[in-house]
């Protein structure tokens, strides 16, 4: 689905209504060719309060905002859950976008906002993301008191606001895929027969709903749930981020032991071993850019130690990373 979708008229304006009734922005969660992606209504830019741009000021805590808002997409999808809780503690409304078809994940978020009612225990989640972040507790504290509070009413028209930016998704996915098959067929008098239609007859008239049309040109992932399909992609295109189960299960609602027991299952490789592959796998590639010293190449993979990232390399390729770098550049 081209992000340019999003740009939407109807969408614009629940944005805009949004932030201002109360404060905050949408945003849209959805698959691509080249993974997860993100976009906000109209192209405009997410206003997240001064606290998340401090969280995102460190590359670590940048890396774990946008595994997050997968993972939290992931949950609300399987659960239904809406209000959550970000790795940061922030409080974040997700509503999944109802009968997308196939097994595809698509969800509007808020931008971060407070409940009165949680904010001492937010504070504690947010001081613990900040210790291990190395962060200046001081000025976090000062920047978290700065973060906006929604009472029970304001929480339900933002849910409101959301739902119908779900459907509005939902029709607009309908209308892209109706206008590619329209393309297709050529056929000019059957397209006038149904001009009047509505989005969802007309695909009934072509045979077709989105479930079907998710699957054209591709496998059938179902047999794999969404949640590790998911955890496998992020792990493919960013090996750098310093993941862990428990911060994996708490973004996706699940159990630690739950989403190893499962990404085991469907892998056949525990969740540690699986990352050391995959990071192991991009240094084979940066190790050919003779621009990067072995602490760089150790550093981008998501190793800080640059002799433990010997050692790991070593074991899995019988070779240092300068032996495999001689290897390849002869």
């Amino acid at each position: 689905m081209p992000q340019g979708a999003f740009n939407h008229p109807l969408l614009v304006k629940l944005n805009e209504a949004a932030r201002d009734l109360l404060g905050i922005g949408l945003c849209v969660v959805f698959p691509g060719k080249d993974g997860w992606n993100q976009s906000c209504p109209g192209g405009a830019a997410v206003r997240r309060p001064e606290f998340c741009r401090a969280i995102q000021s460190s590359k670590e805590g940048a890396k774990h905002c946008s595994m997050c808002h997968v993972l939290m997409s992931v949950a609300a999808a399987s659960s239904g859950a809406t209000e959550q809780r970000c790795h940061a503690g922030l409080s974040v409304i997700v509503m999944p976008v109802p009968d997308m078809g196939g097994d595809e994940v698509f969800t509007v978020l808020s931008t971060c906002l407070f409940t009165s009612r949680e904010r001492k225990a937010a504070w504690k989640e947010a001081k613990s993301r900040g210790e291990k972040l190395g962060m200046d507790l001081t000025l976090l504290k000062k920047k978290f008191d700065e973060v906006p509070e929604l009472d029970e009413t304001q929480i339900k028209t933002a849910q409101t606001l959301m739902a119908i930016a779900c459907e509005a998704v939902k029709e607009i996915k309908a209308r892209i895929l109706l206008q590619e098959e329209l393309a297709r067929s050529g056929d000019q008098a059957r397209v006038k027969s149904i001009a009047g239609a509505t989005v969802e007859q007309q695909l009934k008239e072509y045979g077709l709903t989105m479930a079907a049309q998710s699957k054209k040109g591709g496998t059938d992932k179902k047999k794999t749930p969404a949640l590790i399909r998911v955890a496998e992609d992020l792990v493919s295109r960013r090996p750098d981020i310093p993941y862990s189960v428990a911060e994996i299960a708490a973004a996706a609602r699940v159990t630690p032991n739950y989403f190893s027991a499962l990404f085991r299952d469907h892998t056949g490789l525990t969740f540690s071993k699986f990352l050391g592959e995959k990071r192991i796998d991009a240094a084979k590639h940066l190790l050919g850019d003779l621009t990067l010293n072995i602490a760089e190449v150790a550093f981008r993979v998501g190793y800080d130690d640059a002799g433990y990232f010997t050692r790991r390399f070593r074991r899995s390729t019988g070779l240092s990373p300068r032996e495999w770098r001689d290897k390849i550049s002869k």
